[in-house]
């Protein structure tokens, strides 16, 4: 029943993250039109920083509860305090150190933008255990209601505060929205109520995997948004426009693919044995190769077509940085399913140190990409990415138990018929590309 449940969930989360893909094609170009690049690069300044701080929240706990058969409610409680109290300390430090931020990048209009997202931490650390208990039902369907509830609100109000012409303020509005919405919606349905109970030598125990399994997350999106920091840093708040929007278009295949593979891949591989845990990860990831490499060729192939198509001609500048970042897109993908899998047979160690080397590579191609333009930036986040590749095999192959050969070779024939569509579409824009512009 349980893992039918989750086959069902899973399913949900799919069909609801590609609805949430229609609605994000609307939405985004209609803010894009109304805002221009600075907007979404000053808020790509800021996002960073409550992303890397979001890391920290739970201390990993939440995961960790994940992984627990059975969790008292005296556990769930002492969890929920502890990344409460973490949530509002964060967002008290991060409202601090806004305006030395602010200073750093010469954009005073940053310090309020980022003092104003820094209550998302509280939110987020609110709901730790309530995605714990709804992750460890595997009920994925709740997840998929309430980001269909925070996806259509939260655009709403994003495009109601642009028309009103607040500016950057309208994507604030829109973000705070979506993890308000996501709270009053989780926290309830999740049934759980804490007590004030707090007792730390509960929690103790799960303090190792969940500091490894915290540090993993938050080098994981070191490594994702360093190149934005190192862009508003270096060229300036209208290129990191281009280049939030662009990643912002690589993600959507992750949003419809990988975060719903992800949930149900750490949750299954936890309660699987070994010999069982490998079958399911080799065809979870051949169906992850076929589709993923598919969408991104696309996406790289039609870059200049879908830019100009969704977001005008202020935005052209973004449809050669879109291209370069697809790559990276893909093996990010698949490098976040590779690691579910790892914290999913409990070797949260061994992820953090995949996330820290992946985190590193990705930052030294963005810096040495600055030496050229926004374009070589991601390209340089692209190489990064793709240095990972062997190190990941290995320790996907070494943790199954099986031989580095065999997962290639399982992979080997989606990966054929992506490399044979790229060059049918070359073909074919080749061939139409002295047809008139209409």
């Amino acid at each position: 029943m349980s893992d039918r449940r989750a086959f069902l969930g899973t399913i949900a989360m799919g069909t609801v993250n590609a609805a949430r893909l229609g609605l994000q094609l609307l939405v985004l170009p209609i803010l894009a039109r109304l805002l221009g690049p600075e907007a979404f690069g000053l808020i790509g300044l800021a996002m960073p920083f409550i992303l890397l701080s979001s890391m920290l929240a739970d201390a990993g706990l939440g995961t960790a509860l994940v992984r627990h058969p059975n969790p008292s409610i005296e556990l769930e409680s002492t969890v929920f305090w502890i990344s409460t109290s973490i949530g509002v300390s964060l967002t008290i430090v991060l409202s601090a150190l806004s305006w030395p931020i602010s200073g750093i990048f010469s954009r005073p209009d940053l310090a309020p933008v980022l003092a104003t997202l820094s209550l998302i931490l509280t939110i987020g650390g609110t709901m730790a255990v309530a995605n714990a208990r709804i992750a460890r039902s595997r009920n994925f369907s709740i997840f998929a209601i309430g980001d269909v509830l925070s996806t259509v609100l939260s655009a709403t109000a994003g495009i109601c505060a642009a028309l009103m012409g607040l500016g950057v303020w309208s994507l604030v509005i829109q973000q705070l929205i979506l993890w308000l919405t996501k709270a009053a919606w989780l926290v309830p349905t999740s049934k759980f109520r804490p007590t004030f109970t707090f007792r730390l030598n509960l929690a103790r125990p799960y303090l190792h995997f969940g500091i490894n399994s915290a540090a993993a997350n938050l080098s994981d999106i070191i490594g994702k948004n360093l190149p934005p920091l190192v862009v508003g840093g270096t060229l300036g708040v209208t290129p990191l426009g281009h280049y939030s929007m662009a990643y912002q278009l690589t993600r959507v295949p992750d949003l419809v693919i990988s975060g719903p593979i992800y949930l149900t891949t750490l949750t299954a591989v936890a309660r699987a044995d070994r010999e069982r845990a490998g079958l399911l990860v080799l065809r979870s990831l051949r169906i992850m190769v076929a589709t993923l490499a598919f969408l991104f060729c696309g996406l790289a192939l039609t870059a200049d077509l879908a830019t100009e198509l969704l977001l005008g001609p202020k935005w052209a500048d973004t449809a050669p940085v879109l291209a370069a970042l697809a790559p990276a897109g893909f093996l990010i993908c698949l490098y976040s399913f590779m690691g579910a899998v790892l914290l999913g047979l409990g070797n949260s160690p061994r992820q953090l140190t995949l996330n820290l080397l992946c985190g590193l590579a990705i930052f030294i191609g963005a810096s040495v990409g600055t030496q050229f333009d926004i374009v070589g930036v991601a390209t340089g986040v692209s190489l990064g990415a793709a240095a990972m590749v062997p190190a990941y095999l290995r320790s996907l192959s070494s943790e199954l138990g099986i031989s580095a050969s065999s997962v290639v070779s399982n992979i080997v024939a989606p990966a054929a018929a992506a490399v044979a569509m790229v060059l049918t579409v070359l073909g074919v824009r080749l061939e139409i590309s002295h047809f008139p512009t209409v």
